[in-house]
């Protein structure tokens, strides 16, 4: 592979032949089970925060394994990273932590929710169908607030998924009620996940020809 940019036209997807590439894939994906298996143990408030602290760790390991440059804001990105962190899990809010599928059903069902989801949709459709197109190329932050506003829909997924799952295997009513919301809310996550790959992934090299 080249050292120099490459022009964004003529490999937009070159990305999907590199081994590194798909090795951190791999390991994302492998982290994002230890997330799941996180979301079912402790609360949300807890696991979101630390999973946000993959991002700055991924950027130290990248300027010293791939020889990429970390520049000073990128380093001050870092560390505010941290920083917030570790103030959302010393100030956590004592919320009400949800284990039964009935509680996570009647939280689903809340109108607030279902209100502050089709907000989120109707966001989503304006970035995804409108400013991307237009300003994705030269703005990443658009990018970053599609993949921020779809955590709307994969991380209560990701925690009713683990919630549903317990009662499946039980003999009772209640076990085929389970294994319903536990496939919707696979397809939900399984979405979202395809699209943070389609608008970042897809992207990358654009963005680094530009930058």
């Amino acid at each position: 592979m080249g050292s120099g940019p490459v022009a964004p036209g003529m490999t937009g997807t070159s990305y999907l032949t590199d081994v590194v590439w798909w090795a951190g894939t791999i390991a994302m994906a492998v982290g994002q089970i230890g997330n799941f298996l996180a979301y079912t143990a402790v609360p949300t408030v807890l696991v979101t925060p630390l999973g946000a602290l993959g991002v700055p760790f991924g950027s130290i390991l990248a300027s010293y394994l791939l020889k990429e440059k970390l520049n000073i804001l990128g380093k001050l990105g870092c560390l505010l990273s941290c920083a917030g962190s570790v103030v959302l899990i010393i100030h956590s809010p004592k919320s009400e932590s949800v284990t039964t599928q009935a509680e996570l059903e009647e939280k689903l069902t809340n109108p607030v929710f279902v209100g502050y989801l089709c907000i989120v949709l109707l966001m989503l459709l304006l970035l995804i169908f409108w400013i991307a197109p237009a300003h994705g190329p030269t703005n990443i932050m658009v990018y970053i607030s599609i993949c921020s506003l779809l955590g709307s829909f994969t991380v209560p997924s990701t925690k009713g998924i683990g919630l549903a799952a317990q009662d499946i295997f039980h003999n009772n009513p209640s076990s085929q009620r389970a294994l319903c919301l536990c496939l919707v809310l696979l397809a939900v996550l399984g979405c979202s996940i395809i699209v943070q790959f389609s608008e970042l992934g897809g992207h990358a090299e654009v963005i680094d020809y530009l930058t």
